[in-house]
């Protein structure tokens, strides 16, 4: 990956204030706390099979809650303006709506369906979540979807797992990509 590009990324994250994803701090349930990710990647490379739909809003986030059992958290978000909005995430295999005030941040503009990796401490901070994950244990990936919309991924998988887990999820965004063209 080119190292000034990852750069720019962390630079995005560390400059930004804290955005408040809730009203209150994330608060974990009993289920939360005992959540593990699917360790099955080839589950991951097949997320989009069987889906037809052309609405880029509904397929995106479809797409998105497929990816709850490979990941600690995520978050969808859609572009509006200079700045991009969450629209939904999930912490520990619970997912979130988006809420009337909805957090926004600025997100790099890389290419399209390239990962992205970012500092995790940075990260962390900016979406309020330093107190659930450790820095050092956890690694943050930005993905851009479309020109709409983006996601921010968080793994603490280690290596050399968590090379074959990014390596699924770039099968299944190109499959994705490639199911999903306007016609």
């Amino acid at each position: 990956m080119n190292s000034n590009l990852s750069k720019k990324v962390e630079n995005l994250f560390e400059q930004s204030n804290q955005i408040q994803l809730m009203s209150e701090e994330v608060k974990l349930d009993k289920a939360q706390k005992s959540f593990q990710t699917e360790d099955r990647f080839q589950f991951l490379e097949n997320l989009s099979h069987g889906q037809y739909i052309l609405d880029e809003q509904l397929k995106t986030q479809i797409f998105f809650d497929r990816l709850i059992p490979f990941f600690e958290a995520g978050f969808l978000f859609k572009k509006q303006g200079a700045n991009s909005e969450i629209q939904k995430h999930f912490i520990l295999g619970k997912s979130y709506k988006k809420q009337n005030h909805s957090a926004s941040m600025r997100l790099p503009n890389s290419p399209l369906l390239k990962i992205l990796s970012s500092d995790s401490s940075s990260l962390l901070k900016k979406l309020g979540l330093a107190h659930v994950f450790e820095s050092d244990k956890c690694k943050g990936f930005y993905i851009r979807l479309s020109n709409d919309y983006g996601l921010i991924l968080l793994t603490q998988q280690a290596e050399p797992w968590l090379q074959l887990k990014m390596e699924s999820l770039h099968k299944a965004l190109i499959q994705f990509s490639c199911e999903y063209e306007p016609k």
